[in-house]
């Protein structure tokens, strides 16, 4: 198992063969299957044998191609149907791109880290495509764009994360930019939204990054957490009003990777004798993972129940997956569609493994 990404109602599951396997929601085409019939267990993504990356927004899933090509499938805007821009139940073809090495999707915006084939292996460009009206494409325009565009003045990308409609990209120097909507503080520098990449003010030594719809986390030295933009139900950690600067998430330490979902953020901690999920923010549909949804929210962390040793964690909307080692997927929270891949429906409040093929 490579990856496990979580969408808007949907999942998906990247193996090592790179073969693709999808299950939740399918009203615009995110799985991929061809046609707009939910699953409640995963489904096999047609065409696709060579991913290496994979991500999942709120309607659109993309993967890139071991030959540097991206395919997505989902909601069109200028997403997904370059010329038709109507929605895709199959994978295509994104024109224009042939050297792609990872992969980010947002509310309606697709950005890729490129690999420009140079002797410093660290000059990685980004480029972005589709909606454009927060300036979420980084080009310094608000107009939408079906083909890519490179973003202004990123060359050392090595970890991209898409908000609803902002973007961050991690670079080589361990600091974050960010760009797009910054309404509610999301873009991290103490203003509001940007259509070039803005530097998060005050963070270094930064190595993991995730956006939720309207905030974002950042993970500094494999140990404290810092978070800002929107603060809804508590997912920067604190009682009170968004932050356009980053505030430090109380109760978390050793943290190495990262997940975000609309009101919640969650990290993987590990202090060498223990590793646990922490979770704070919103509990809508059980998404703290805590077994108890008599909890509205959370502004400290809570452990994660139910979890064996885990290596990654994806959220995107109101559920959450993390892949735990033996090649097992575990998720939780809002399940109307089947999103935790067990074939239930209806709200998950503890992780339940998910029905993979391995």
């Amino acid at each position: 198992m490579e990856k496990v990404v979580a969408g808007g109602g949907s999942s998906c599951a990247l193996y090592t063969d790179g073969t693709v396997e999808c299950w939740g929601r399918n009203f615009e085409g995110q799985l991929g299957t061809g046609s707009l019939v939910h699953s409640l267990i995963p489904v096999s993504v047609p065409g696709v044998s060579t991913a290496v990356d994979i991500s999942a927004g709120q309607f659109t899933t993309c993967v890139v191609l071991a030959n540097g090509t991206v395919q997505c499938w989902g909601q069109a805007a200028e997403i997904v149907s370059i010329d038709e821009r109507a929605d895709s139940a199959s994978p295509v073809t994104i024109p224009g791109i042939s050297n792609a090495i990872a992969i980010g999707v947002g509310l309606g915006h697709v950005c890729v880290i490129l690999s420009d084939d140079s002797e410093v292996p660290t000059q990685n460009p980004v480029a972005c495509w589709g909606s454009n009206f927060s300036g979420q494409l980084g080009n310094g325009s608000n107009l939408s764009s079906n083909t890519p565009v490179a973003v202004t003045g990123i060359t050392t990308a090595t970890q991209l994360s898409m908000g609803a409609n902002h973007s961050c990209a991690l670079l080589a120097d361990s600091t974050i930019r960010c760009w797009g909507n910054g309404a509610r503080g999301e873009l991290g520098n103490g203003g509001t939204s940007s259509n070039v990449p803005v530097i998060v003010s005050g963070l270094s030594n930064v190595t993991a990054i995730a956006a939720g719809a309207s905030h974002t986390c950042a993970a500094v030295n494999n140990d404290e957490v810092y978070c800002w933009g929107r603060n809804s139900g508590g997912q920067l950690g604190y009682i009170g009003r968004e932050s356009d600067l980053p505030i430090k998430v109380n109760g978390v330490s050793d943290a190495h990777h990262l997940g975000t979902s609309s009101s919640t953020s969650c990290a993987i901690t590990d202090d060498g004798m223990s590793e646990q999920v922490l979770c704070w923010g919103g509990n809508q549909a059980g998404v703290l993972g805590i077994g108890d949804s008599s909890i509205a929210e959370s502004v400290l962390p809570v452990a994660v129940v139910n979890l064996g040793t885990i290596t990654s964690l994806t959220s995107y909307s109101g559920h959450m997956c993390a892949l735990e080692s033996g090649d097992k997927i575990k998720c939780w929270g809002d399940n109307e569609f089947g999103s935790v891949g067990n074939g239930t429906s209806g709200y998950s409040l503890e992780p339940v493994t998910v029905d993979v093929d391995l």
